[in-house]
């Protein structure tokens, strides 16, 4: 087991493992009692820090620009004598694909649920949006999939091959 937990921090792991398996356990042995904590407090995030998700997602754009722009826009992510694989063009379909690949991935599913719990989905998905209009895709949803990459990529590429 030792060797599946090197240089992991032992009090942040377990203190992790314990809330999800408490988590689990409260969504195995009360669904409804942990649906209705989880729906309030969603509502409770959402009607006082709506404004944060926006914010955020506006700043990982801002972000995004930036680095594109800067110095930084001209990092290598591998190492220092090697060159890249594939043009801008490629890259910037690659990132797209898989951000939209991602959210087929999930929505998809989620559509065909939603499909058979709510025999009205239409209006149930205009609700949905109108409730919570900033999972609706838009000018500040692209930043969220590159950022997530740009920096798995960045810290892949330069940590070498595993001994």
């Amino acid at each position: 087991m030792n060797r599946y937990l090197k240089g992991v921090d032992p009090a942040v792991f377990w203190g992790s493992a314990a809330l999800i398996g408490a988590l689990v356990g409260w969504g195995l042995l009360a669904p409804a009692s942990l649906g209705a904590r989880m729906t309030s407090t969603l509502g409770w995030i959402i009607g006082n820090f709506g404004w944060g998700f926006v914010l955020v997602a506006f700043g990982g754009l801002v972000l995004c620009i930036f680095l594109v722009v800067s110095r930084f826009g001209a990092i290598r992510l591998g190492p220092d004598d090697s060159r890249p694989a594939f043009g801008t063009f490629s890259w910037v379909s690659m990132m797209f694909a898989a951000g939209l690949g991602a959210g087929l991935l999930f929505y998809g599913t989620a559509d065909r649920v939603r499909r058979r719990t709510r025999p009205d989905h239409r209006r149930a998905g205009r609700d949905q949006l109108e409730r919570h209009p900033h999972r609706a895709v838009g000018p500040v949803r692209p930043p969220d999939d590159p950022l997530r990459g740009l920096s798995t990529i960045r810290l892949r590429s330069r940590s070498g091959p595993k001994a």
